[in-house]
């Protein structure tokens, strides 16, 4: 769960249990961006147009793109300032650009695609193959190295094929057919995942101390290992994981629940090693209804190392209430955790990652007793 060694306590780094994280500096310079056909601009125009030519099914519509030929968006994340357009050509993402992003990653079934300036607003991928299924991810990385809210979305893109008669594009009754087959697979996804993750940002940070006392066995020369990411939803740098998958054909949920290692560190050794059990990480239905499924989340894991008087004070602790439905929503109807380590929680679907709810860490001394660290308390709702 917990970890450490001897560095700087507030040293954000990247590394943890496993790869991912918030990506390195890319070097931009040296990758020529491929130009988006498509803008974050029109694309909010085009959802609000009356133009007839603008065929819309749902969360997916179809375009005109630049060079005039048709493509097929969803503008489901329009919302959240990103999009991707469809084509036989190629698939397009537009992003709205911001000034504290020093740049953007883009990734395609796992492999680092291109890397492009913060300044851009987009990336055509013009290699792809019609009737072909790709799963891409957008990672930007801040120009402040410490900050947590750099953007990072993804999606699954099924690229339609060309019409028989006009070549390689589209043509108007083959696009409006492709996103009418794209909106029927949308509304009929078979499930829904709510994750809730805790993570510790910095590398390392010291061990606690109250004075002589030393609750965690260790002085303050010693350091537990973080897992040196910010928030980024795809990482598996965690203290703790547990979701709750929920298939709608049947409204039955499956839980997936993980504890990380807690290591300790002096002087760049590794010193000592324990695991908590995940046997306290439950998630599960509580109720549901035709239309609804109420889902209860309640977990603690301990730090191993700090057991005050034998009992387990260090606990990450967290729990929930949230309710969701088969169209697209969610409420937190309650919920609560301890303020250590860092919070996200986010609800996926086919092709879509929502992050729902982010709470960062309080102060290190939250590792040793839960008298150090009051509950945060928080409740949301919205679209995924």
């Amino acid at each position: 769960m917990y970890s450490a060694r001897i560095l700087c306590a507030s040293v954000a780094g990247v590394l943890a249990l496993s790869s991912g994280g918030q990506l390195a500096s890319a070097d931009t310079g040296s990758v020529k961006s491929k130009k988006s056909r498509v803008t974050i601009a029109k694309l909010k125009k085009d959802r609000s147009s009356t133009d007839r030519r603008v065929a819309k099914n749902g969360a997916f519509q179809v375009v005109q793109l630049e060079d005039s030929s048709l493509g097929v968006a969803d503008v489901g994340l329009l919302d959240g300032a990103q999009a991707y357009v469809l084509s036989p050509e190629g698939v397009d993402i537009a992003w709205e650009s911001r000034p504290d992003i020093k740049s953007y990653q883009i990734l395609r079934d796992g492999e680092a695609l291109a890397d492009v300036p913060g300044t851009s607003e987009g990336y055509r991928d013009d290699t792809v193959r019609p009737g072909g299924t790709y799963e891409y991810k957008v990672v930007g990385e801040s120009v402040n190295p410490d900050a947590q809210d750099a953007p990072f979305w993804g999606f699954s893109a099924k690229v339609p094929k060309g019409d028989e008669k006009s070549g390689s594009e589209l043509s108007s009754a083959a696009a409006v057919q492709s996103s009418k087959a794209l909106a029927a697979a949308a509304a009929t996804e078979a499930t829904a995942t709510v994750g809730w993750k805790t993570f510790i940002a910095e590398s390392f940070v010291q061990v606690p101390a109250w004075g002589v006392v030393e609750p965690c066995g260790y002085d303050d020369s010693y350091y537990f290992k973080g897992d040196g990411r910010s928030w980024d939803v795809y990482s598996q740098k965690n203290r703790t994981h547990l979701q709750a998958t929920i298939r709608w054909s049947d409204k039955s949920v499956t839980q997936g629940a993980w504890v990380g290692p807690t290591e300790v560190w002096k002087n760049g050794v590794r010193v000592a090693t324990r695991q908590e059990s995940n046997s306290a990480m439950i998630a599960r239905k509580a109720s549901n209804t035709p239309v609804n499924v109420d889902v209860n989340f309640n977990f603690s894991a301990a730090n191993p190392f700090c057991k005050v008087l034998n009992v387990d004070a260090s606990k990450i602790a967290g729990s929930m209430m949230i309710r969701l439905t088969p169209g697209g929503s969610y409420s937190i109807l309650q919920g609560s955790h301890r303020q250590m380590p860092a919070h996200q929680i986010y609800i996926t679907r086919p092709g879509v990652v929502t992050d729902v709810y982010r709470a960062s860490a309080y102060a290190p001394i939250c590792l040793v007793g839960y008298m150090t660290c009051p509950n945060a308390t928080f409740t949301r709702n919205g679209k995924f």
